[in-house]
């Protein structure tokens, strides 16, 4: 059974990360005008043409690893080159990416295919990771932001057509969709509600597709993927999972490593994204309203000179010319910037030349604001060099 559920996993993974990459395929070049982050700085990008070899290599790689039985030497080659080159960018380290990373991990220690208790201890590892997506996501959403603003942007194509009454009462329960996310993420940990979990969950995913597929928001389509792809995960990793237990053999010397590192990057280590000290993407913080953005306002000569899919989006502002990098980073890659403040000032700082003076380029950062707000606090940088 359990070799059965590996394959299919394997399977849904990888199309779904292969899909997200090829709507999102500018995120993986080097010749677009977004400019690249590295991390480290010093880390080195492919250039053209061989980043589009490099995106076509990890799409082959993905497809072989579905076709093939076993997959382990695709998965492991497909890891090593999907890190060195999202390693050339912050911003394609995004949620959907370092989730099927870690899941691709875990099913790539698989020895044997076959081996219900080897491919077991795999797809337990993979529980854990979508489980506490789940739970962290919905925790993070109990913020201001998200309260006074993404939810209302999530919500928008059912709140339009709400009565004003009514919709200013739906308004007031924001705090209802995090709290069932967060306890169905809890449900798939335990056996008597695993299975009602999965039907919530199923049903969560289909609603947000409506929220913010083509027929609602039309909006940032690289997670449209993701999407579907973590309802099939959901009922192929938990339905009927009877022999899951999330304590099981958890940080023994005897017990299942795998299981006991997603326990530590997807339990423990986002329970510090709410101080700063671990980065939202890495702790299924997407629309939460609780992320840092930030809006570069050029004046009129560097506005002028902006690379093109910038200059598409800039618009008039009392400041000079102006536009959340947010949105620009989607107008480019069709994927939000890494939210970061230091990733955020070094795309800005590729628009200033030497030489320029104060208010060329600024950047009007808006803060995380927190469990009491307020929701824009405003920090203005110069980036004159």
């Amino acid at each position: 059974m359990e070799s059965r559920r590996f394959q299919a996993v394997k399977a849904v993974t990888a199309l779904a990360l292969l899909a997200s990459m090829i709507v999102a395929a500018p995120l993986w070049t080097t010749g677009r005008d977004f400019p690249l982050v590295p991390v480290p700085a010093f880390w080195p990008n492919l250039p053209p043409p061989f980043d589009t070899f490099a995106l076509f290599a990890l799409i082959g790689l993905l497809v072989v690893s579905v076709a093939r039985v076993p997959a382990r030497p695709f998965l492991i080659a497909f890891l090593i080159l999907a890190v060195f080159v999202a390693l050339g960018d912050a911003n394609r380290w995004q949620p959907w990416f370092y989730q099927d990373v870690l899941l691709l991990a875990a099913l790539a220690t698989v020895r044997s295919a076959t081996s219900d208790d080897d491919t077991g201890r795999s797809l337990d590892a993979c529980r854990v990771v979508i489980a506490f997506t789940y739970v962290w996501s919905g925790l993070h959403k109990f913020n201001f932001g998200f309260q006074h603003s993404s939810f209302a942007f999530v919500f928008q194509p059912v709140l339009d057509n709400l009565e004003p009454g009514f919709r200013e009462t739906v308004l007031k329960l924001w705090f209802v969709p995090p709290a069932v996310e967060a306890l169905l993420g809890f449900g798939l940990l335990w056996g008597k509600t695993r299975n009602v979990a999965v039907v919530g969950l199923v049903a969560m995913h289909a609603f947000l597709l409506a929220m913010l597929g083509p027929w609602g928001r039309d909006y940032n389509s690289s997670v449209w993927p993701w999407n579907v792809g973590n309802a099939l995960l959901v009922l192929t990793l938990f339905w009927k999972a009877d022999r899951f237990r999330l304590a099981s053999g958890l940080f023994r010397r005897q017990g299942d490593l795998t299981k006991s590192a997603a326990v530590v990057l997807m339990g423990l280590l986002p329970s510090l994204c709410p101080f700063g000290l671990w980065p939202p993407y890495f702790s299924a913080a997407l629309y939460t309203g609780d992320v840092v953005q930030a809006i570069v306002v050029l004046d009129q000569e560097r506005a002028f000179a902006a690379p093109p899919s910038l200059a598409g989006v800039l618009r008039p502002d009392p400041e000079g010319s102006a536009v959340n990098v947010g949105k620009w980073a989607l107008a480019a890659m069709n994927a939000p910037v890494f939210p970061d403040e230091q990733v955020i000032r070094r795309v800005c700082r590729t628009l200033s030349r030497p030489g320029d003076g104060p208010g060329r380029v600024r950047i009007m950062f808006l803060d995380r604001p927190g469990w009491t707000g307020p929701l824009l606090k405003r920090r203005w940088v110069d980036l004159a060099p």
